[in-house]
């Protein structure tokens, strides 16, 4: 509950700066200027309220409001020998400047006249017998807390600063990753499309046709999701993938002409990350593209020993795809072990057989997965076809 609380109070004052000042000038009036006046009279209470109101105004106006001050505080030195409770907003201007003011010069002016204010009010504020010695104590006690405070504002600024640098990273690295997608969708896309062009030149034009027709469709909706995210103003979490999502890039490839099988444990396609679907996407588009005519592809999905483990075989003749190893060692196509395919390396993303291999399709498929703590592998099987398995910790299924 508290934490809740914290979140919607950070929430608003970052989305209300302006009213939040305003609301922490009223604040302050109510507590230190109204009760300055039961000891200074109403000149007390005319130069706290002369230093307090300009807060409300403190980040919109930072330079104009330090101006204020100082002139504020100087007529509070010529007219009063005592300290005021709005003196407190002085010391809240000192930290605005420095935290909200870009200009070096004009921070250090701030910080500059804080110090000259500190030291010239110990001197005004300081009683016998011991007058100078109160003067000086006074004086240097307040110029360190106005530095401190000044170190503070400049340390939160350069914090912001850094936000806004990683946020931007942030937004370049996003921008950069659905360019990346959107050239997977259409290469994918175009390579059905190329198949389906060419079969349809000596079959059925009219189901040549219709099959790039649905490709093209369904690229030119993945594409428009995709743009859609980078319009998205905070970011929003990726839904899950389901096992439609698989059989609908499936049914893609049959399309072109390649049978597709897909099974998956129940359920282990509950809540995947999207990063999964387009490694089976960029695994499948591979089949089209290099296993050869009359070859077949499966899909499976299993969970075992806290993994979630997705292969793509083929049994296609297709010898120009790059190669990450092979599984010499023999193994079936259900997804258990096989004697060349030990994942004992070290752990995910860590020491495993990751392997970026020599080609752009298969590298990309292992970035996308170091990006889940999981691994990859490809390689040909024994004898003929191609196996492409991703493994990531179960915590994704």
């Amino acid at each position: 509950m508290k934490s809740f609380l914290a979140a919607r109070a950070d929430h608003f004052a970052r989305t209300r700066p302006q009213l939040v000042d305003r609301l922490v000038a009223l604040t302050a009036w109510l507590l230190t200027a109204v009760p300055g006046a039961w000891v200074t009279g109403t000149t007390g209470l005319l130069i706290g309220t002369a230093t307090v109101l300009p807060l409300a105004f403190r980040r919109r106006f930072p330079r104009t409001v330090l101006a204020v001050s100082a002139v504020t505080f100087a007529l509070q030195l010529s007219l009063l020998a005592v300290p005021l409770p709005a003196n407190l907003a002085q010391a809240i201007i000192v930290y605005t400047v420095a935290a909200h003011v870009p200009s070096l010069a004009a921070r250090l002016t701030g910080l500059g006249l804080a110090v000259a204010g500190c030291l010239v009010a110990g001197f005004r504020w300081s009683t016998p017998p011991l007058y100078l010695a109160n003067a000086i104590g006074i004086g240097v006690f307040l110029a360190v807390l106005s530095v401190l405070l000044w170190v503070t504002g400049n340390l939160v600024r350069g914090r912001a600063a850094n936000l806004r640098a990683l946020a931007e990273t942030r937004r370049q690295n996003e921008r950069l990753a659905a360019a990346r997608e959107i050239h997977n969708l259409v290469a994918h896309s175009l390579t059905v499309v190329v198949v389906q062009a060419d079969a349809g030149a000596f079959g059925d034009p009219r189901a040549a046709l219709t099959a790039i027709g649905t490709t093209a469709r369904s690229a030119l909706a993945d594409v428009r999701e995709v743009i859609e995210t980078l319009r998205e103003p905070a970011p929003v979490a990726e839904p899950g993938v389901a096992l439609d999502d698989v059989e609908r890039i499936a049914d893609l490839v049959r399309a072109a002409g390649v049978p597709v099988r897909v099974s998956a444990d129940p359920g282990a396609l509950t809540r995947l990350p999207p990063a999964l679907l387009r490694v089976i996407r960029e695994a499948l588009t591979n089949v089209v593209k290099h296993a050869g005519p009359g070859a077949a592809a499966t899909v499976d999905i299993r969970r075992a020993a806290g993994a979630l483990r997705i292969q793509i075989d083929d049994d296609g003749s297709g010898g120009d795809r790059p190669s990450g190893g092979d599984w010499s060692g023999g193994g079936d196509r259900s997804g258990g072990d096989w004697s060349g395919g030990d994942w004992s390396g070290g752990g995910y993303g860590s020491g495993g057989p990751v392997d970026a291999a020599t080609g752009v399709g298969i590298a990309g498929m292992s970035e996308r997965l170091r990006e889940l703590d999981g691994t990859l592998r490809a390689g040909p099987l024994p004898g003929r076809g191609f196996r492409v398995e991703a493994v990531v910790p179960a915590v994704f299924g």
